[in-house]
């Protein structure tokens, strides 16, 4: 649903039912399992806040994210920091602070009651390309508050040529090594009027009779020198967290409808010779030697009983003593397989098929079928205002076609249900009543409550308490979610709180570019960043949706939509435009796609000429197999989810990767990702048209583009599948198309031709992001 509009789209929303009990643990240190059975499971704090109870801050970087709008995170300040892959302590990511001399620094609060005293840590990477002369002195992090904004920052000084902590004008007696991870944790006393500071675990500068006041927040960034620094693993805590040569954190999403999930195990310290070894139950599920910093076994589930399970993940050095190790216990709450499924991969599984479903947002007896005939759709949903004012028994007659004025006929067209949604908000006990009815409803796909929860003022206790009450009736069908998060991420619906089974999110680049543009500039590359960030805010645990903007609405009823030329793009909202942003999101790993579609309903029912004119209003032609969102749902169905959701070790990447830069150059960026079945490889690229930066994007040339497939030799051919006259050469697995603005293409490699190829694996597929 549109932000900002009075919503008849109800809101996804729901909480993982998760429970996660879990401690971390050292060589010295007893092992204690638990095994709680609880009905419920909802995720609990951050990942390393259940480990330690003293804990009030942490961020190991994976989320790679930095927002400006956050109940608890990071906020732009001065800039100059960003995610990065260049270096990471544990994990992928971690954050880089780059400077020409200036301060750059952001800061993030931590929540709940500041102890006293408080121990801040953190790793830190000082690349030899970092310079800082002789006598100086640059700020590295630090704490502040959010009231005074005044920062007491741990420093690094170059002492002729050696670089040294520095703080309260004290330096440190030991020396700090370039091109290495550090360990520096700061104990920082208001009451006491002290702080202690160690570098590596050694106590290196201490002061005290200082005049400290009160913090709340986490500083990051540098101040003086030039280049970048790195930081990782940052915490806040009562306590200290001493020198342990190892660290072991796990995330996952809720299991109890699940197939299978990843057990996302972020490592540091792990030598060559060390083994992490998982278990579920004591039994070894797997065993991966050597695993560096990152590593996701496999938990399937299917096979577990119904119950309270036990999982371990251990870090096992040559002899198997374990090093640290991470335990927990997680229930399955029925025995079996649910009717429908989340993967390991974050697929939607139903009878053993992967399901992209593609349908409109709210669906009426007046129009469901007439999509479905059309080819418009494959599912129904989200929500069905039928059900705002009938009971279950009609919703279930809606959906199966027995109700002759819907008459859906779910059972003879297996276009299954997103629902019902309460309608107007706050009865969140509606949707448990219809998921304890409809558990074992062959037509449910999932279940749906409130809509855009940042907007419409919903608490997040309301969320879970819906999320709560399906999960405690329903193990067969997931909790849907949605909200507004274009142009800001509301992470406070985000992990650790994760309040569904299956994100969504709405985003308008081209409808919404006039209220965008007065909030920071926004543009067409800020959207496809955002379907990128929206995942990372949930550490990819959970499978994403993603809204389009595939219905023009009438703009003197809602003015904050311009979908017209008049807006500031000057672009018309087109089918080609919608086909462009359809296939982009699922490069970007978008597991279904919906569009609003509550204000035109006898418009889009008739299926008025495709928008490509001011004056145009829906943006569905009569021939939905040619273009806009019919030509994706053809061509899904075509490749067949379970090839179009297949997976790859093999990597995809293109030499078009630069962004248009508003006032400067125009934009040269093709996306792309790739997948695999046992037949074919597939690769699917988009060309980011950029006109919220420059409306002369829209007329650029045609751009000549490489793209390169990991793990291919020797030449083969690659077929244009849209276009299948149309075939290139392939050497080592790369070749060469142009890509129009707002251009796709969709490639198909039969692997007979191809010179050895790797068969697939349970990884997801890659897609490459900017």
């Amino acid at each position: 649903m549109p932000m900002h509009m009075p919503s008849q789209k109800q809101q996804l929303s729901t909480v993982f039912p998760v429970s996660r009990i879990q401690r971390k643990h050292g060589s010295r240190r007893v092992a204690l399992r638990f095994a709680v059975l609880l009905t419920l499971l909802v995720l609990c704090a951050a990942a390393w806040a259940q480990q330690n109870s003293s804990l009030v801050f942490s961020d190991d970087g994976e989320r790679a994210v930095l927002e400006a709008y956050v109940v608890n995170g990071w906020v732009i300040d001065s800039g100059g920091v960003t995610s990065s892959k260049a270096q990471a302590h544990s994990g992928y990511y971690s954050y880089a602070s780059t400077t020409t001399g200036s301060n750059t620094g952001v800061y993030a609060a931590f929540s709940g009651t500041t102890p006293d005293p408080l121990y801040f840590k953190f790793w830190v990477y000082i690349p030899s390309s970092y310079t800082l002369s002789s006598g100086s002195t640059s700020r590295l992090a630090g704490l502040t508050n959010t009231s005074t904004y005044v920062i007491y920052p741990v420093n690094v000084i170059n002492s002729s040529g050696t670089l040294y902590l520095n703080a309260s004008s004290t330096t440190g007696t030991h020396s700090i090594s370039r091109d290495t991870w550090h360990a520096v944790e700061m104990a920082y006393s208001a009451s006491g009027q002290t702080i202690s500071i160690s570098l590596d675990g050694t106590t290196d500068i201490s002061a005290s009779r200082l005049s400290l006041a009160s913090q709340n927040a986490v500083y990051l960034g540098l101040s003086a020198g030039s280049g970048t620094v790195y930081f990782d693993d940052l915490t806040v805590s009562s306590a200290a967290s001493g020198s342990p040569s190892a660290g072991v954190t796990v995330r996952h999403a809720y299991p109890g409808n699940r197939t299978a999930f990843r057990a996302k195990t972020y490592l540091w310290g792990a030598a060559s010779t060390d083994t992490l070894v998982t278990t579920v139950d004591s039994s070894v599920v797997s065993s991966i030697t050597a695993p560096g910093n990152y590593q996701e076994p496999v938990i399937g589930m299917t096979s577990l009983a119904a119950g309270t399970h036990t999982l371990t993940v251990s870090l096992n050095n040559s002899s198997g003593t374990t090093r640290e190790s991470w335990t927990e216990a997680f229930s399955k709450p029925a025995a079996g397989t649910p009717t429908i499924g989340i993967d390991e991969n974050n697929n939607l599984v139903h009878n053993g098929n992967k399901l992209f479903p593609i349908t409109p947002w709210l669906m009426n007896a007046d129009n469901v079928n007439g999509w479905l005939s059309a080819g418009y759709i494959n599912a129904n949903g989200f929500l069905s205002q039928y059900a705002n004012s009938y009971s279950v028994s009609q919703y279930k007659t809606f959906m199966e076609g027995t109700d002759t004025s819907a008459a859906l006929n779910c059972l003879s067209t297996g276009t299954l249900s997103i629902g019902p949604g309460t309608g107007r908000g706050g009865d969140y006990n509606t949707i448990g009543a219809y998921a304890s009815a409809l558990t074992n409803e062959a037509c449910v796909l999932g279940w749906f409550g409130y809509d855009e929860a940042s907007v419409n003022g919903i608490a997040t206790s309301t969320l879970t308490a819906l999320a709560s009450n399906v999960h405690a009736v329903d193990n067969n069908h997931p909790v849907f979610y949605d909200d507004a998060t274009f142009p800001y991420l509301h992470q406070e619906w985000y992990y650790p709180t994760l309040v569904a089974d299956v994100y969504s999110s709405d985003n308008y680049p081209i409808c919404y570019s006039n209220p965008f543009w007065n909030v920071g500039q926004r543009t067409f590359t800020d959207w496809v960043h955002d379907l990128d960030r929206e995942a990372n805010a949930n550490y990819n645990l959970v499978p994403n949706w993603n809204i389009i903007e595939a219905v023009r609405l009438d703009t003197s009823n809602y003015p904050n939509f311009v979908c017209t030329s008049a807006n500031h793009d000057a672009t018309a909202l087109s089918s080609t435009i919608i086909y462009n942003e359809a296939w982009m999101a699922i490069i970007h790993g978008r597991k279904g796609l919906s569009w609003y579609n509550d204000a035109y309903p006898s418009g889009t029912t008739t299926y008025s000429p495709v928008c490509s004119a001011d004056t145009s209003m829906a943006c569905f032609p009569a021939n939905p197999s040619t273009q806009g969102i019919g030509l994706v749902t053809g061509q899904i169905a075509s490749i067949t989810p379970n090839s179009l959701l297949g997976y790859t070790t093999r990597t995809v990447s293109t030499n078009q990767t630069t962004n248009c830069v508003y006032g400067g150059n125009t934009g040269t960026r093709v996306d792309a990702s790739v997948s695999e079945d046992s037949n074919y490889i597939w690769i699917y690229a988009a060309r980011l048209t950029d006109p919220g930066c420059s409306s002369t994007e829209n007329s650029l040339s045609a751009l000549s583009t490489t793209i390169t497939v990991s793990g291919l030799s020797g030449s083969s051919t690659v077929a244009d599948w849209v276009t299948s006259n149309r075939t290139f050469s392939m050497t080592n697995g790369a070749f060469t198309d142009t890509f129009s603005p707002w251009g796709v293409h969709i490639y198909r490699i039969s692997k007979s031709n191809l010179t050895a190829p790797a068969a697939p694996t349970n990884v997801q597929s890659t897609v490459v992001t900017h």
